[in-house]
């Protein structure tokens, strides 16, 4: 169970700078599966989500947030991390999202860190192993704003709106007639079928975009962003060109 001396901390720091109720993304426990610092993409962690247990989760709860893509900043949490066994903060700053995944091994989630710290603020900890399990937290996320001021709960409401499921999107792009005929003229696979004496139906083109992809089902493009970015670069980019609509 988190301690509550860590919403707490959040709590009071939240009101300090703005009224009303706060908008907590994510009040459970964090496993530390990665810790990373390069010159190139900074300083990164990723956590697997621990739900409270009993806690009713129906889907990834950082699926509602806009995640860093192309030149668009991803959102943005003031975080407190307290680790087992300790009482002070191991982190309480600010963290960017990422990525998200959602899959049979859990729910994890990558963020971005504040650039302030000399070393990166969770050197020392256990990341996750094929034989341990790595350090775990009890952790606050807090919506935050642009000029680092926290978003309430109607702000949030705002922000969170539902989305459109791409799996969606995508089943109705792949069984196309249009994406059948991209199919035929230009994948490697056509020749293949002809010297079977078949061609290119629906359900063939969806068996082929799943096999590219690596997934199970076209559901996996709303659990999983690394696929959902693969399946923008290599299926829907070069057939929207095909189709004379680039996206």
């Amino acid at each position: 169970m988190l301690e509550p001396s860590v919403t707490g901390r959040v709590g009071d720091d939240a009101q300090q700078d703005h009224a009303g109720s706060v908008a907590i993304a994510w009040q459970g426990g964090f496993e530390l599966l990665n810790a990373d610092w390069s010159l190139g993409s900074g300083r990164t962690v990723e956590f697997r989500l621990v739900e409270t247990p009993g806690a009713e989760v129906v889907e990834h709860p950082m699926r509602r947030y806009q995640r860093r893509r192309g030149g668009r900043m991803g959102q943005r949490f003031h975080g407190v991390l307290v680790a087992d066994g300790m009482t002070r903060p191991a982190y309480d700053g600010e963290l960017m999202l990422c990525a998200w995944t959602d899959s049979d091994r859990g729910r994890s989630s990558k963020f971005w860190l504040d650039e302030e710290a000399g070393i990166h603020p969770l050197h020392g900890f256990d990341k996750r192993t094929a034989k341990a399990p790595g350090s775990m937290f009890a952790a606050v996320l807090v919506l935050i704003q642009d000029d680092g001021k926290v978003i309430d709960g109607e702000a949030e409401e705002r922000l969170t709106k539902p989305r459109k499921r791409l799996s969606n999107d995508a089943h109705f792009m792949v069984t196309s007639a249009l994406f059948i005929q991209y199919l035929t003229e230009h994948s490697g696979h056509t020749q293949i079928l002809e010297r079977k004496g078949l061609s290119w139906t629906p359900e063939r083109a969806k068996a082929y975009v799943k096999t590219k992809l690596g997934i199970e089902s076209l559901s996996d493009l709303d659990r999983d962003e690394t696929v959902a970015e693969k399946f923008h670069e290599q299926i829907r980019r070069p057939y929207s060109r095909f189709a004379g609509r680039e996206q």
